[in-house]
C-alpha cells in the first residue's frame, strides 16, 4: 500500500449577492469535519464519491490515515484511534487519547501482518489485536526520543523518524542503531528526519529537515551526496524501476534507477503552469501530480496525459487536507476531511 500526505489552505466561506427577498442572510459555520471517501472509477478517470462519510466530533482533526490488508480504514486523529469498516459506516472508536501517555501523536502505519504503530512524542506504541489495545515498544538501543513516523518492511525490519535521526532495527526490532545524516554536523535539525519511503526493491529514502537522502542498507549509513530536493519534498514516491519522484520548487524531479542522477519534468512534461504540491505513483506506474484544486494523471514511461481533473469538492469548499490511498486490491481513494458548506439561517 501507497500512500500519499498533502496540506491544501481552505479559503474562507463567503456568499456572494443579495437574496430576492432582500432579507439579511447570516451564515452559520459548522464546528466540525467530515470525512470524504472518493474512489477513482477506471472508465471514467475520474474520482467518484461514495456516499458521506461519518462526522468527527467538535474540534476532532485528522492526524493520518491507513488502510490495513483486510481493507479497513484506520484513522489517527486527535480524539485517539479509529476504524471505518466500510465507506457507509460510522467511525468506531477503539483507543482514546486519554489512554496515551501523550496526546502529541504524529504518524500511524500499519505493516503487512495488520499490526499498528503509532509515532509520538514519548515513544512509538504498537498494537497487535487490531488497535483494542496498545503498548509502548521496548529494545536495547531504543532510546527515549521524539518520532515522527514508523516504517516497517515486509523482512520485519524497522525504520523509525526522529527529530536526532534514524533508528534502525535490522533484527526484527530486537536492537536499535541510530544513525545520522551527517554525522559531523552538530546540528540536530541537520538530521532531523521527517518521513521513510521504500521502494519495491527496498531502496529506503528519507525526508529531511534539508531534503531527501537515500539510506545505504549495506553501510547501514546513508549516502554522502548533495540532498534531493528540499524541506518541502514533504512527499516522496517510486515507480516499478525503482525510480524516485518528488516536489521541489512546484516541479516533479525524478531519479534514475539508482537514485544518482536527478532531473525536472516540469518542462518536459507541460507542468510549467501549475503550481505542484505534490505527487504519488501508484501500482500502474501512473503519476498523480496535483495542487489545491487540480489533479494531473500521466503515464510514466511516455509522459502522455491520462487525464486532468478536479478534486472533488462536494460541499462547495476546496479540501483542507486530503490523502491518496491505492489499497491490497489496487482500489484507489481520495480520503479527505473537510469543513461541511456553511449553513443558511434566515
Amino acid at each position: 500500500m501507497k500512500v500519499v500526505l498533502f496540506f491544501l489552505l481552505i479559503g474562507l466561506i463567503s456568499i456572494e449577492g443579495t437574496p430576492t427577498d432582500a432579507k439579511e442572510v447570516k451564515v452559520k459555520q459548522k464546528n466540525f469535519r467530515r470525512l470524504m471517501m472518493s474512489r477513482y472509477d477506471e472508465k471514467s478517470g475520474e474520482f467518484v464519491l461514495e456516499k458521506n462519510g461519518p462526522d468527527l466530533s467538535p474540534g476532532e482533526y485528522v492526524h493520518d490515515v491507513e488502510v490495513a490488508p483486510n481493507g479497513q480504514f484506520y484513522f489517527l486523529t486527535t480524539e485517539g484511534v479509529s476504524v471505518l469498516k466500510d465507506q457507509n459506516s460510522q467511525l468506531n472508536r477503539l483507543y482514546k487519547i486519554d489512554q496515551f501517555a501523550t496526546r502529541d501523536l504524529n504518524d500511524l502505519f500499519i505493516d503487512g501482518e495488520g499490526h499498528i504503530y503509532i509515532a509520538s512524542s514519548k515513544g512509538v506504541y504498537v498494537s497487535r489485536d487490531q488497535g483494542k489495545s496498545f503498548s509502548v515498544m521496548q529494545a536495547q538501543g531504543l532510546l527515549k526520543e521524539h518520532f515522527n513516523s514508523v516504517l516497517v518492511d515486509s523482512q520485519k525490519n524497522y525504520f523509525l523518524a526522529t527529530e536526532s535521526g534514524l533508528l534502525v532495527s535490522l533484527d526484527r526490532g530486537k536492537s536499535f542503531k541510530k544513525v545520522l545524516i551527517a554525522p559531523d554536523k552538530s546540528s540536530s535539525n541537520y538530521n532531523h528526519i521527517y518521513h521513510c519511503f521504500m521502494s519495491g526493491q527496498g531502496v529506503l529514502a528519507c525526508t529531511s529537515w534539508h531534503g531527501v537522502y537515500v539510506f545505504d542498507r549495506k553501510a547501514e549509513s546513508f549516502r554522502p551526496q548533495t540532498p534531493i530536493g528540499s524541506a518541502s519534498s514533504s512527499q516522496i514516491d517510486f515507480d516499478s524501476k525503482g525510480r524516485l519522484y518528488g516536489v521541489e520548487q512546484n516541479s516533479i524531479f525524478r531519479s534514475d534507477a539508482n537514485q544518482s542522477k536527478f532531473s525536472s519534468l516540469k518542462e518536459e512534461w507541460g507542468l510549467k503552469d501549475m503550481v505542484i504540491s505534490n505527487c504519488f505513483v501508484d501500482s500502474k506506474d501512473r503519476l498523480f501530480a496535483y495542487s489545491y484544486k487540480d489533479l494531473l494523471v500521466k503515464n510514466i514511461e511516455d509522459g502522455q496525459m491520462v487525464r486532468a481533473l478536479k478534486i472533488p469538492r462536494p460541499f462547495g469548499e476546496l479540501n483542507d487536507v486530503s490523502r491518496l490511498i491505492e489499497t491490497k486490491s489496487r482500489s484507489l481513494y481520495l480520503v479527505s476531511w473537510m469543513f461541511p458548506f456553511a449553513d443558511l439561517e434566515d
